[in-house]
């Protein structure tokens, strides 16, 4: 058998699917040409049996639902268990693990290979840990006869060029969830944050930035450049990142700034400070990014969340009523009016609060009730 120009195509396929993972059916099928094959699967499983990619051509569904369901474990399947004592790369014939007759009543054989015409298969270890093993493996039916050494060589070449591609595809993964689980908890933060380059281009805003800039009420975007309501406050915010970025003037290291921001709705101005990035493009998503704009609302109150209130003071609902309602009128009356409650009511709540949480007067509670709810949603 001669493989030709196939085997280039096919290695270059394999490296863009490390990219692209949808073409792994493409990767399988190029394989099951070149080697003559009924069938080829690549998977990733754990331990316990668990699939966390399972990628096949040329094998009938219902079949290959019963091998990821019942036969990914060593104890179910002679082929992984072999995988996993044996050297990674090793190609193992299904022959040297059983005779034809033993094969021939094994489940696995009536459940999968049976039913698709299959009999002689190679299999090898792409990569393997402490919990989990990536396979390969191709099978064709008893006429087109066992696999010879120089499709054996191919497979374990390939393997070795799968293992490169899956070994990037996981990194990418985990990369991809570390990235949505730092934009979930930024998203959540009450305050606004910018990330922007030294020129004042915003290349990443949470959800409480989106707002600031969507208002248009002191910030906004001119283009993707940040600007204020008036040129002169651009130009010192402006100024602000640079000097956050490359430092000031005589050979001044980075540093941070803050400056308030006034705004054309007359309400109060915002609090803006600028940090440096101690490490630029340490956030992936972002690599350009070069220093952190955190926009302060004065008029934004925070809202308490009565989960966080019940874990850190135990208070009870009553109580996380009022202290909620009293950390947004900063009056307890108007705050007892809001409950439908009587002053004396509410007096004796606050007394218990002022207990529970350690506070002796109500601007330092306010102040600690604000810092808890500011902190994350």
């Amino acid at each position: 058998m001669t493989f030709g120009d196939g085997i280039n195509d096919l290695i270059a396929t394999i490296h863009e699917a490390a990219l692209a993972p949808d073409l792994w059916p493409d990767v399988l099928e190029g394989m099951r040409n070149l080697l003559d094959s009924q069938g080829a699967v690549l998977v990733r499983v754990d331990t316990s049996g668990q699939s966390r990619f399972s990628y096949h051509a040329g094998l009938d569904p219902t079949p290959s639902a019963a091998m990821r369901e019942r036969y990914y474990t060593p104890e179910s399947s002679p082929i992984f268990q072999s995988m996993l004592v044996g050297p990674v790369f090793e190609v193992i014939p299904r022959e040297a693990l059983s005779s034809d007759a033993a094969f021939a009543v094994m489940d696995y054989y009536n459940d999968v290979f049976r039913p698709q015409d299959l009999w002689h298969s190679i299999a090898t270890c792409v990569n393997r840990s402490e919990n989990e093993i990536v396979a390969l493996g191709v099978a064709r039916s008893k006429r087109a006869g066992i696999f010879g050494n120089r499709e054996t060589l191919l497979v374990k070449t390939l393997a070795k060029h799968i293992r490169l591609a899956t070994d990037v595809m996981a990194r990418l993964g985990t990369l991809e969830t570390d990235l949505a689980n730092r934009e979930s908890v930024l998203d959540r933060l009450h305050g606004a944050l910018l990330l922007v380059n030294r020129a004042g281009r915003v290349l990443y805003a949470n959800k409480a930035g989106v707002s600031v800039l969507g208002a248009g009420d002191g910030l906004a975007l001119d283009g993707s450049r940040i600007q204020a309501a008036r040129h002169t406050d651009t130009l010192r915010l402006l100024t602000m990142i640079q000097r956050a970025v490359v430092g000031g003037d005589e050979g001044l290291p980075p540093t941070p700034g803050s400056l308030s921001l006034p705004r054309p709705s007359g309400t109060r101005a915002y609090a803006i400070t600028v940090y440096p990035l101690c490490q630029p493009g340490r956030w992936p998503a972002v690599p350009r990014a070069e220093a952190a704009i955190v926009i302060y609302d004065p008029g934004a109150i925070p809202q308490v969340p009565d989960q966080r209130l019940r874990q850190l003071y135990k208070l009870t609902p009553r109580e996380i009523a009022l202290a909620q309602a009293f950390v947004a009128t900063c009056d307890l009356r108007v705050a007892s009016d809001r409950l439908g409650i009587s002053t004396n009511t509410a007096k004796t709540h606050l007394k218990n609060i002022f207990t529970k949480t350690s506070t002796a007067s109500q601007a330092e509670l306010i102040r600690l009730l604000m810092a808890t709810g500011i902190q994350i949603r």
